[in-house]
């Protein structure tokens, strides 16, 4: 496991992950695959998966109540979207204090050189999560923290359930990204070392 923070790249430390959790489930689409939602399911060969999980939320609501948290996160997670759009990311969900979103899973990663492979990106995605985190410290007078984990690998993504039915991924790089994420420490990009190797490469 690597671990970063949002000044720089810090020395490679390996622990030992704790157990798995389940994964999380789509909301969006990606384009590439709309000719494909009568198969069910189907398998993506590389994706890198990313976890990230607001620390302080607990002290937050309690600080400001339900309406005021609520306008927080809308804030917050308004501009992770819009940087996620900036790196080609797939925004999956939200869970209250919990973003999950991938890079990988539309027909964009050697369109930009600048961002040559969703490892690239994705680590450049959690990199403006941190800094989003610090400057909505600065502006609200907060106290926030944010965990973040990434992972890459093959996934299935598709559908299951007979109705209410949400585009989904699963597989252990889900499980794997979503550990990472609990390990972190607190301002923290924890990547395994498939991601590490692809973003290495392309120093």
């Amino acid at each position: 496991m690597h671990k970063f923070t949002d000044k720089k790249r810090q020395r490679v430390n390996v622990l030992s992950e704790p157990p798995a959790r389940q994964v999380c489930r789509f909301q969006t689409i990606p384009s590439s695959y709309k000719h494909l939602l009568a198969s069910q399911t189907w398998p993506v060969s590389r994706v890198s998966v990313l976890f990230a999980d607001l620390q302080g939320y607990t002290m937050l609501a309690r600080a400001l109540g339900d309406e005021k948290t609520v306008a927080v996160l809308h804030r917050l997670y308004c501009e992770f979207d819009t940087y996620g759009m900036k790196f080609g990311i797939t925004k999956i969900k939200t869970n209250g204090d919990e973003y999950m979103a991938a890079a990988g899973l539309a027909n964009s990663d050697n369109s930009n050189p600048i961002y040559p492979n969703s490892e690239t990106r994705c680590l450049s995605f959690a990199f403006s999560l941190l800094t989003i985190i610090r400057t909505l410290n600065q502006d609200c007078n907060q106290d926030l923290s944010i965990r973040v984990g990434i992972a890459t690998g093959p996934v299935t993504a598709g559908f299951i359930g007979r109705y209410g039915r949400q585009f989904d991924i699963w597989g252990s790089t889900v499980n794997r990204a979503s550990r990472l994420e609990r390990t972190a420490r607190a301002n923290t990009i924890c990547i395994c070392d498939t991601t590490a190797e692809r973003v290495y490469c392309n120093d």
